[in-house]
């Protein structure tokens, strides 16, 4: 597998908590995203969200455009066995691929390391960067636990 050259330059930011709509209210709807970026560079963005209070919680990673998108996007944490995922659709901001959010697939998410994704570019050159799942857990209850 070719890992492009900046794979190994990228930075994840630590998960954060997002908020929209009245703070404490059943109008608030509440995600925790983590950001990587290369040379100040946004590339990949992965969210964990529900639509609804009470709705099981789904995830979607976003990678940049000029993705192949019939390649899809394959996600593993650590060593487990890779996933991998259609991608949804493509905007300004890149390419999203849905992600559901099963019981064992949040277990490995909580006690894993890295969740690795990798995919192809319209050039044929496949990239393969890393969302660090330090502090994951805490992030999370603090999103669907919170209430």
């Amino acid at each position: 597998m070719f890992l492009c050259a900046f794979a190994s330059a990228a930075m994840a930011e630590p998960w954060t908590r997002q908020c929209q709509g009245p703070a404490g209210t059943e109008a608030e709807r509440c995600s925790l995203q983590q950001i990587v970026s290369v040379d100040g560079r946004v590339v990949m963005t992965a969210s964990f969200g529900s639509a609804e209070p009470g709705t099981v919680p789904r995830g979607v990673i976003t990678v940049p455009l000029n993705t192949k998108l019939a390649s899809g996007l394959a996600i593993r944490v650590d060593e487990r066995p890779q996933t991998i995922l259609n991608f949804a659709f493509c905007l300004r901001q890149g390419c999203r691929a849905n992600i559901e959010v099963t019981e064992p697939f949040l277990k490995s998410l909580k006690s894993g390391n890295s969740l690795h994704v990798t995919w192809i570019g319209i050039d044929g050159k496949t990239t393969q960067l890393r969302f660090d799942l330090n502090g994951f857990t805490t992030a999370w209850d603090t999103v669907f636990n919170s209430r």
